[in-house]
């Protein structure tokens, strides 16, 4: 039974995980999700529906980190952050909201944990958008990880 309640407890915390992840990237998944129903319609089949899908995410999430890093205006780059983080927030809200509805019965904690959810995903949104991977991958030398020498041999003889 302990084994039980603790498996259970386990694959809530990994739906939870699953779902605040997607919910940072809602956006562009609204995105892909909507130009793959608009393929689909159109005659595109599965597969297609599909690939036009991904690549339409793919291409709202790339467009938006691409923006934030070209433009240096910080009242654009607000505006643009609050396009990506609004929709992570509203299903941030609305996961939390289910969720803690299980276990609290009384609707003001429940909308105090659930606007608490909402921000935290924003926020979460937030970072993922602006935070940019160091230009270098992993193994590579970074220059202050490069010993200059003490000192120089002359190959003068």
């Amino acid at each position: 039974m302990i084994i039980a309640f603790l498996l259970t407890g386990g694959a809530l915390a990994m739906l939870a995980w699953i779902v605040f992840n997607l919910a940072v990237y809602a956006l562009p998944f609204f995105a892909g999700v909507s130009a793959a129903s608009l393929a689909y319609a159109h005659g595109s089949g599965l597969v297609g529906a599909g690939l036009v899908g991904f690549a339409a995410g793919a291409l709202v999430l790339a467009l938006g980190r691409t923006t934030i890093a070209a433009v240096r205006s910080p009242t654009v780059r607000i505006l643009i952050l609050g396009v990506y983080a609004a929709p992570a927030a509203i299903a941030g809200f609305a996961v939390t909201k289910h969720i803690i509805a299980w276990t609290t019965p009384s609707e003001v904690w429940q909308t105090v944990f659930a606007l608490a959810g909402g921000a935290v995903t924003a926020a979460v949104a937030y970072v993922r958008l602006t935070v940019v991977a160091p230009p270098d991958g992993p193994g590579m030398a970074r220059d202050r990880d490069v010993v200059a020498p003490a000192f120089t041999v002359s190959s003068k003889g």
